[in-house]
């Protein structure tokens, strides 16, 4: 099986969801949240916003959101 190239769009992204989660956790505990109601209160943001999609992870739409900026 080849080995997936490091600097695919594929594997940057995967890196850039993992950092987000990472990102997130870090956030709900310094909100004294857990990092389930951090993830539910985006997912509750998504469902008010244009960007919604079907399936999307908090991680994804804040990284969605954070594109259409740049």
């Amino acid at each position: 099986m080849p080995t997936p190239n490091p600097s695919s769009p594929a594997v940057l992204r995967e890196k850039a969801l993992d950092r987000m989660s990472d990102i997130f956790d870090a956030a709900a505990e310094a909100e004294g949240v857990s990092p389930e109601a951090f993830r539910q209160a985006i997912m509750d943001a998504i469902r008010y916003s244009d960007l919604s999609e079907d399936g999307t992870t908090p991680e994804a739409f804040v990284l969605s959101v954070i594109a259409q900026l740049f």
